[in-house]
């Protein structure tokens, strides 16, 4: 006769406890000791190259502008190529791509050709957001430029082969999960948002509601005026604008603010945070698209900060997170809201916490993720003096209560061990919780692998 036990991941006291009781081991059959933690900035084997896949920037330059990890553990990176510099740097002509890549690193051969799609707009093109939908279907937000033939206007604007000011238009497309444009969205896959010409901007956010219509957050700011302000339009599943959110018409800002990030609540109002005169304003939007009551909410900062993520958290709090800095430097920020919008006093300082405690001068801080109970995880690089320098890494985690995370690095600062001679473009966390960063150099990218906190 045998038998057999069930264990639960436990602490590791009460886990040799209740297998010496329950198994009936004990003196003679001692519990094996717990396999070691990763670190996490091992470099995972199994993707690419002893973790790293490289990949040229083209014989005439280009760049990766955005990153996604899908849940199947492919890997999207969207970006430009220059195609034609006509001579002269300036007058770059440029395509969009989106590349697809395996859980292995290898490209995927049932994405496009040979793993890549390339698109143009009109004629100075590049990506700067990739979302993927439940379906598979890919969403990417694009910023297209007339190419520049003279640049004798404002610092800022180009010339066409008109002599007008280019154009510049922003925009959405959709593909299929195997790369091909979606017909059914947009016009023949795109679509062109309205209100953009001379003076368009590239800074939007887009967030996917459970319903599969889009949120567009984009800064209308005119920055030669001095004059700041943001919109958020509703799109349907099919691309056309949503009739049923603030009529068909977007909603703007009662804040003088760029719009930094959005959010959305699980009751479908939407959040929009912005800097104004040294203070965050965070606006609060029906989900109609209507202004809500108690909007927006200023709160001033103890030092100059930028948000950029923002996430509502399950018990109606609202976690914000960005780059702080001072005279000493730049470091990570959290900021943890109340429901109405007021600093939750026991977050941290007066709902402020900061990591590492003082500031570097030249960080850099790049992506930042909120985590469901209100974590904040960012990756960031400090140059070194020489010229050119080399960048060390650094990853910075806050814990859900406001404190630097506890057994993460040195008071929640995870430094690498060597520099690195590129400079980080992008990074996202993976289904499996691994660390993915791309960076670049003066002729390739290099897509790395790491272990990160993975589960």
């Amino acid at each position: 006769m045998t038998s057999s036990c069930s264990l639960r991941t436990l602490g590791l006291g009460t886990l040799i406890a209740l297998t010496l009781a329950a198994c009936g081991g004990g003196n003679d059959d001692p519990a094996p000791a717990p396999a070691p933690a990763a670190n996490p900035l091992e470099r995972d084997a199994g993707f690419g190259t002893a973790g790293e896949v490289q990949f040229s920037r083209g014989a005439l330059g280009g760049n990766v502008d955005a990153t996604a990890a899908q849940p199947d553990g492919k890997l999207l990176v969207a970006g430009y190529r220059t195609v034609d510099t006509s001579t002269d740097l300036t007058k770059a002509k440029t395509q969009l791509f989106v590349r697809r890549l395996l859980e292995n690193g290898q490209p995927d051969p049932a994405f496009g050709i040979g793993g890549e799609m390339t698109f143009s707009v009109l004629g100075n093109d590049r990506a700067n957001e990739l979302l993927i939908q439940p379906d598979s279907k890919i969403v990417v937000s694009w910023l297209s430029r007339e190419p520049c033939e003279d640049r004798f206007l404002p610092v800022g604007f180009c010339a066409n082969a008109a002599g007008e000011e280019a154009i510049t238009r922003l925009g959405l497309l959709r593909l299929n999960a195997d790369g091909s444009l979606d017909q059914s969205f947009g016009t023949s896959g795109f679509v062109n948002e309205p209100g953009w010409g001379r003076r368009g901007t590239s800074a939007t956010r887009t967030v996917l509601q459970p319903d599969g219509k889009l949120l567009r957050l984009r800064t209308t700011s005119d920055y030669v005026s001095r004059i700041f302000g943001w919109s958020v339009t509703r799109y349907l599943a099919n691309g056309s604008i949503d009739p049923a959110f603030n009529g068909g018409q977007p909603t703007g800002s009662e804040c003088a603010a760029d719009g930094d990030a959005i959010a959305l609540k699980p009751d479908g109002s939407i959040l929009v945070v912005g800097t104004e005169d040294g203070r965050f304003c965070l606006e609060q939007r029906t989900p109609d698209g209507r202004v809500d009551v108690g909007s927006p909410v200023r709160i001033q900062a103890p030092e100059a900060a930028t948000a950029s993520a923002l996430r509502a958290l399950p018990d109606g709090d609202i976690q914000l997170s960005g780059a702080a800095s001072s005279d000493a430097g730049v470091r990570l920020m959290g900021l943890r809201l109340s429901p109405v919008g007021t600093p939750r006093t026991t977050y941290g300082t007066d709902g402020f916490v900061y990591v590492p405690p003082t500031g570097s001068a030249g960080r850099r801080i790049y992506r930042t993720i909120i985590g469901e109970t209100g974590t904040v995880l960012a990756a960031s690089t400090l140059p070194t003096a020489q010229t050119p320098p080399d960048y060390q890494r650094q990853w910075l985690k806050l814990d859900a209560s406001g404190r630097p995370a506890p057994g993460f690095g040195s008071n929640g600062v995870l430094t690498a061990d060597t520099l690195s001679n590129s400079y980080m473009i992008d990074w996202v966390v993976d289904r499996l919780g691994r660390w993915i960063t791309v960076d670049g150099n003066s002729s390739d990218v290099t897509i790395t692998r790491l272990q990160g906190e993975k589960s």
